[in-house]
């Protein structure tokens, strides 16, 4: 018992960083700090005692075996599923604690606590790696970075300081065996390590006490490549709408800050051809004046226009089954909502369904808005909105909760609004009544919305079929619309971004699976309501419903969304919902599918996890035997060339016998005289360098320009060696002695 007090003694920095880089990374999975803290040097002390009652060889062979455990349980982990999320993406999207997820987090306190316990044994009484210390940090570090979570500041102090006392205590041993460590290059570049960290915690630690848990990344730099490539794919829109690619990395990134007095579904851009796997427009054409397009969005005014028509041609409206007491008499006010886009430069607008004004910064403000041929809000002459705030202005889609608006709208088909406006228009222009401008604008609108209407009615029969059928006794559009959106709730469908459907079709989707991601939703709702005759477009955007504490809203990559625009004659689109557990239930979560242009990333979901972690793993032990095999090889190969084609092949000799030997010395070895590097090379290794000292001197003090041998020259490469194996049987004796 006392020798395992004394092995816990010594080890005790390398326990202490181990514990400390386990709580770290577990910390924001499990809401009581405490626990994790108990459990983390529990199991881990465990460890340690259990590995100091077995013999040397024994650990070893011990420490091998709590590795395989280790990755044998994060394997496991990426086989399971619960209620349609993943492992990995559990992991790296940073969810709230959930009771439901509990297997999760027990699997991943398991993989830490045998990987860093192991880890922070192993490579410090075996084999100390001061790299393998600093890749246990990192760990946290990009779990952190993916799931937009702040570290404590008293963790970021703990494993610093963790860090620093175990490499202190390290070099301190080798001190007390007898070998002086100079600051070399290997400590230099550990030390510019550890800064960098430092630098990124920094970055990450809140500074403020708003938003402590999402509002920090504004500031980071995007570090990895999946990251550029998701905020390159987002801040562009692109021809067609996403296709099967979806971006599981970095969900989380914060895209925008918003303050509106309301959650919004904001969109971008919206499409209506359906292709078989994503969605583009043919002949639409950009609209220079898209405000002349939201004439009707105000609906006071609106229906304000429309009593003074019906006053004035009232056999119009009774054709159509409209008394005056059927226009609706609707108080409406207009709202706004300050956008800003976080750190990436976007060429587009964000904007509601409603949206009707766009008020930029004061730099772009005789720039001119206008509607490109997939309905996304850009600047005329194209180019970056930037990363300043921007102010639209909206009216409420107020729609569903207004029964005299949806008694006017029942009034029509969409064919027959399109003859009713028709017939107020040419009355009006007859009679120069004052409205024929207005009412040609709203023609103009009804035109745009019927281009979406029985698009793809001949896609598929199948989908044709069933809307006809799930429609069958709705008498007005918003009834089709509603029965369509509702269809999916009442009829079991599942929604999971991670399912790999056998057959990637939409009748595959709606008839067989029942299972899909928000794309899937919005494209099989899209194709039955044009099926039935409605003006229903396919629209990519974001849902914002997420809420600081001070209640501005803000929105991460994982909040991209698809959903369906419907017209709704003598309202104008409104949006639908079909997406089942997602975008409207906060508990699943909205995960939905990057938008345009992500298909190129690939999709790590199913047994595509397993093939990539063996690859990482090949690859990394391709490295690891790379580097014991060939690295050393391959600089000494280049030390025999430069001393070789060198025109001053003895001198060169001579500077890597400096490097060679000069960090085994108290004295620079740079300040020796090559007599006194020659005495202390032959006392302290046993090695005869003479005749490179001699031809220095000749060369230094004579006029000669004598040459060394090449037999010297290729001698190097095992002169190396030979020092490094002198080093390890002092570092072992002394070690025995010390034991003793």
């Amino acid at each position: 018992m006392k020798e395992i007090k004394e092995n816990f003694k010594q080890s005790f920095p390398a326990l202490f960083y181990g514990i400390v880089v386990t709580i770290v990374t577990m910390i924001p999975y499990i809401p009581s700090n405490y626990i994790v803290i108990f459990i983390s040097v529990l199991c881990i002390c465990l460890i340690y005692f259990a590995l100091f009652r077995l013999s040397e060889k024994k650990r070893k062979r011990v420490c091998m075996l709590l590795y395989l455990i280790s990755f044998a349980v994060i394997i496991a982990g990426f086989r399971i599923s619960i209620s349609g999320t993943g492992f990995y993406m559990w992991l790296l999207t940073g969810y709230d604690y959930n009771v439901m997820f509990m297997p999760y987090i027990i699997l991943l306190f398991i993989a830490c606590i045998l990987f860093y316990g192991t880890s922070s044994f192993y490579f410090t009484n075996f084999y100390y790696r001061g790299y393998i210390m600093i890749f246990m940090l990192l760990i946290p570090i990009a779990l952190y970075y993916k799931m937009i979570e702040s570290v404590p500041v008293i963790y970021i102090i703990a494993v610093v300081v963790s860090l620093m006392f175990l490499y202190i205590s390290h070099i301190q041993k080798r001190n007390i065996s007898g070998i002086k460590i100079k600051y070399n290059n290997a400590l230099g570049k550990f030390t510019a390590v550890v800064l960098v960290i430092l630098i990124v915690v920094a970055a990450v630690t809140p500074k403020s006490e708003v938003a402590q848990y999402r509002d920090i990344f504004d500031e980071v730099i995007a570090m990895n490549p999946f990251s550029n490539r998701n905020i390159n794919t987002i801040s562009r829109v692109s021809d067609r709408s996403a296709a099967a690619g979806y971006g599981y990395l970095n969900q989380n990134r914060l895209l925008y800050t918003v303050n509106a007095y309301e959650p919004l579904y904001f969109r971008r851009s919206s499409f209506a051809k359906y292709e078989g796997d994503y969605f583009v427009n043919d002949f639409i054409l950009p609209v220079n004046n898209w405000d002349n397009e939201t004439i009707d969005y105000n609906m006071r005014e609106y229906y304000e226009k429309m009593s003074a028509l019906y006053e004035l041609y009232p056999y119009v409206f009774e054709k159509y089954g409209i008394g005056k007491e059927d226009i609706p008499n609707v108080t409406e006010e207009s709202m706004n909502a300050v956008i800003e886009p976080k750190r990436f430069d976007a060429n587009y607008f964000l904007g509601t369904v409603r949206t009707y004004s766009i008020d930029t910064r004061n730099e772009y403000r005789n720039s001119k808005v206008t509607r490109d041929n997939n309905g996304c809000l850009k600047f005329e002459s194209g180019g970056s909105v930037g990363n300043g705030s921007y102010t639209i202005e909206y009216y409420r889609d107020i729609a569903r909760n207004s029964n005299e608006i949806l008694n006017f709208a029942s009034k029509f088909t969409i064919n027959e609004y399109c003859n009713f406006i028709n017939e107020l228009s040419d009355l009006s222009m007859k009679n120069t009544d004052g409205y024929s401008i207005w009412l040609y604008n709203i023609v103009s609108t009804i035109n745009s919305a019927m281009y979406y209407n029985e698009y793809n009615s001949s896609y598929s029969e199948r989908l044709s079929e069933l809307a006809m059928e799930i429609t069958r006794d709705c008498t007005t559009d918003y009834e089709k619309a509603v029965v369509l959106e509702n269809y999916f709730r009442e009829n079991n469908y599942v929604y999971n971004i991670s399912y790999e459907p056998e057959e990637d079709t939409i009748e595959y989707f709606v008839f067989n699976s029942k299972e899909g991601s928000c794309r899937d939703y919005a494209t099989a709702m899209t194709l039955m309501a044009q099926a039935v005759g409605l003006c229903a477009r396919y629209t990519e955007g974001f849902v914002c419903r997420n809420t600081y504490s001070d209640g501005t809203y803000y929105i991460t990559a994982g909040n991209s969304h698809a959903y369906v625009e419907v017209y709704i004659p003598g309202y104008g689109f409104t949006v639908f919902e079909p997406t089942v557990a997602g975008a409207g239930n906060e508990t699943e979560g909205v995960i939905s599918q990057t938008i345009s242009g992500l298909s190129d990333v690939i999709e790590l979901t199913g047994d595509k996890i397993l093939y990539f972690l063996i690859g990482v793993v090949i690859l990394v032990l391709f490295i690891i035997l790379f580097n014991i095999l060939f690295t050393e090889k391959i600089k000494n190969k280049i030390m025999v060339i430069r001393c070789k084609k060198s025109d001053k092949p003895t001198e060169k000799v001579y500077r890597y016998i400096q490097k060679i030997f000069g960090a085994y010395t108290d004295i620079p070895i740079e300040n020796m005289t090559p007599e006194e590097v020659m005495k202390f090379v032959r006392e302290r290794f046993n090695m005869d360098i003479s005749e490179v000292i001699s031809k220095i001197e000749i060369n230094s003090y004579g006029d000669g320009n004598e040459k060394i041998s090449e037999e010297f020259i290729l001698s190097m490469p095992e002169m190396k060696m030979n020092v490094k194996e002198h080093i390890k049987a002092e570092i072992k004796n002394m070690e025995k002695l010390e034991g003793k």
